[in-house]
C-alpha cells in the first residue's frame, strides 16, 4: 500500500529532475558537489525570515499545542517531515551562492512554510 502511494510522487519529481536537467535548471540540485560552510550569518538570516514579519506567531502557534500533546506516536510522521524539510533548507542554505542573502531573503519565507505545515499537522495530530 505504501509503495502504491509513493509511486505518483515519485514519478512527478522524476520528471521534473528530467525537465530540469533538459533544460539547463539542475545546477540548484548540485550542491552537494560544493563546500558546506556552517555560517551563523546564514543562520541569522534564515531566522529572521522565519519570523514572517509576525513575531514567531505562526510558529508558536503550532509549538504550543505540541507542548500539551499527549499522542506522541500520531505526530511521528509530521515530525520527522518538519525536522526533514529543516535540515534540507539548512542543506542548501549552507552551501557557498554568491547571491546567497538574496536567496534567503526572496525563498525562506516560502520554503519554511512546508515544515511550519508538516508542523501544524503534528500538533492537530498530538492532540486528538
Amino acid at each position: 500500500r505504501a509503495l502504491a502511494i509513493a509511486v505518483a510522487p515519485a514519478v512527478l519529481l522524476g520528471s521534473w529532475i528530467v525537465f530540469a536537467r533538459a533544460h539547463g535548471l539542475i545546477d540548484s540540485y548540485a550542491r552537494g558537489g560544493t563546500p558546506f560552510v556552517w555560517s551563523t550569518g546564514t543562520l541569522a538570516s534564515i531566522a529572521r525570515q522565519a519570523s514572517y514579519h509576525a513575531y514567531y506567531l505562526p510558529w508558536l502557534a503550532v509549538l504550543a499545542p505540541l507542548a500539551f500533546a499527549k499522542r506522541w506516536k500520531r505526530a511521528a510522521l509530521p515530525l520527522l517531515v518538519a525536522a526533514g524539510s529543516i535540515a534540507y533548507i539548512l542543506f542548501f542554505y549552507m552551501h557557498p551562492d554568491a547571491n546567497r542573502d538574496l536567496w534567503i531573503a526572496v525563498s525562506a519565507e516560502r520554503v519554511l512554510l512546508t515544515p511550519l505545515a508538516a508542523l501544524a499537522v503534528a500538533a492537530a495530530a498530538a492532540s486528538e
